[in-house]
């Protein structure tokens, strides 16, 4: 029995043995065909993809249109103030009143004074018109004495020229027959001397001497005459001009004197024209000041927003500090800090993604609207003279524009940024593990030339950009339908491995 009773518990041995092998092997056996499966390639098709580089940051909302509420109304009494801190107020709404009743006094005394005075200046204007108009009608009147004053010495003048000038001719035609009784006087005695004195001729040419000697003495006497005319003439002549000139020039200096005082006259006119339009000027700027005064007597926000202070209270008098301050909500801007590796690849007008806890997984959409180009005062203030000396990082603030706003978001919040720097639209790409570098440095990738990718072949490829999981390749050979290799994960996850690895009372 005891024999029997061994061989049977053997058997059991023998046959939990066995059942231990047959699950080996078929574990074996699975295995192997994992491996198998594992081992075929995998396949992607090669598409075109948008490819973007960027560099991530942290910012926060901030605004840059925030308002610090100021008037120009000093030494005015705060009247009310109807804000308070917390508030939220829109375009136009009150900040504070001023008591305007000062101002108000202020206008009505400038509106008199403007009218008293403009009563003064056109009084004065017409006073100098009325002169002016009357210098000008007695110019004449008082220019009559002289100029028949002038009038006459001319007369008399040109009288005595005309007398001077008919003695001198008379005076000029006696000598000029004087001169022809001479010359005939000397011809006849010439032919006296020709002729016998005996002879009728010569009697008759002697008779004819005697006459003529009676008319030259004649002509003689006349001419003597005249010239004893003429003298006084000439004397006279020389004082008539003298009178005439001084007369002249009597009348020219009346004449200029009454143009100058014409003259005068019209500068009056203008000086009080000149004058008046100066005073309402400032009467009237004196005026527009208080009116605009009273305009500004009511303090309204230019910016929709959070009132965040308020510095003044009913009663004060206001000498032109802030009156409150408000943090506009009408645009929010995104300020960040970046590091000096990173800063010289961001510009202007680069987009952004941006995410905000608030927004949840929506990503909201922005523009680098600024970039500093010196290193924020905060960091350099704070700099220590050593980590200066070992080149500690700076940062540089930028700031981001969001042009797609969201009503969840408010001023303070934290926004994880993705600021694009460089970006390919519709460009072939593939997993970045796919692209493999030669010895030479020239990169290819595995295609498949068949639906199970066992047959493949190399294409010589050049990377572009590169993003966080694919890459851009360019190549004359990439057409639409292909497809890359993947590259394969090792498993080496053999069934003895697998026994090593559970230890020495694996399957036990």
């Amino acid at each position: 029995m005891k024999a029997i009773k061994k061989l049977k518990n053997k058997k059991k041995k023998i046959i939990i043995i066995a059942i231990i092998i047959i699950v080996l092997v078929k574990i074996m056996m699975g295995s192997n065909k994992e491996a198998e499966i594992s081992n075929k390639p995998e396949i992607e098709p090669i598409e075109k993809r948008d490819i973007a580089t960027s560099i991530s940051a942290t910012g926060k909302i901030t605004t840059e249109n925030t308002q610090t509420v100021v008037s120009t109304l000093t030494g005015l009494e705060i009247a009310t103030v109807p804000v308070k801190e917390g508030d939220t107020v829109a375009v136009g709404d009150v900040i504070c009143t001023f008591d305007m009743s000062k101002v108000k006094n202020n206008l009505s005394d400038a509106k008199s004074t403007a009218n008293i005075s403009n009563q003064q200046a056109n009084l004065s204007i017409e006073a100098a018109r009325r002169n002016l108009d009357q210098a000008i009608a007695n110019k004449d009147t008082e220019l009559a004495g002289v100029r028949t004053a002038m009038q006459t010495a001319e007369q008399a003048y040109v009288n005595a020229q005309n007398q001077f000038s008919t003695t001198s001719a008379e005076i000029a035609a006696k000598q000029t027959e004087l001169d022809t009784l001479n010359a005939t006087y000397t011809q006849i005695q010439t032919e006296l001397n020709t002729l016998p004195e005996t002879s009728p001729e010569y009697t008759q040419r002697k008779q004819k001497l005697t006459q003529i000697e009676a008319q030259k003495a004649n002509l003689m006497a006349k001419i003597t005459e005249l010239q004893g005319i003429l003298s006084p003439l000439q004397n006279s002549l020389n004082e008539l001009k003298g009178a005439y000139e001084a007369a002249v020039s009597n009348y020219n200096t009346a004449a200029i004197s009454i143009d100058s005082n014409i003259a005068s006259m019209q500068d009056n006119v203008k000086n009080a024209e000149l004058s008046a339009a100066s005073a309402s000027i400032a009467q009237k700027e004196q005026v527009n000041t208080y009116e605009e005064q009273l305009q500004k007597g009511i303090v309204t926000a230019t910016t929709a927003g959070t009132v965040s202070s308020v510095h003044v209270k009913v009663g004060d008098l206001y000498t032109g500090s802030t009156i409150a301050t408000i943090n506009g909500i009408n645009q929010f801007i995104i300020q960040a800090e970046i590091d000096e590796y990173n800063i010289p690849d961001i510009t202007v007008g680069m987009d952004v993604l941006i995410k905000t806890d608030a927004t949840r997984e929506k990503e909201l959409q922005g523009k680098v609207i600024y970039v500093a180009q010196t290193a924020t005062t905060a960091n350099l203030e704070t700099a220590t003279t050593t980590q200066t000396a070992i080149g500690s990082n700076a940062t540089y603030t930028i700031k981001i524009d969001i042009t797609t706003p969201s009503e969840r978001l408010r001023l303070g919040m934290n926004a994880k940024l993705s600021i694009v720097t460089n970006m390919a639209k519709a460009v072939w790409s593939v997993p970045y593990d796919c692209v493999y570098e030669r010895e030479d440095g020239t990169h290819y990738i595995e295609v498949a030339k068949n639906e199970t990718g066992e047959e493949k072949e190399e294409i010589q490829v050049e990377k572009g950009i590169e993003g966080s999981y694919y890459v851009e390749i360019k190549s004359a050979q990439l057409q639409e339908g292909m497809k890359v290799i993947l590259p394969q994960v090792e498993a080496g996850n053999s069934v003895d491995e697998l026994i090593m690895n559970m230890g020495p009372g694996a399957g036990m």
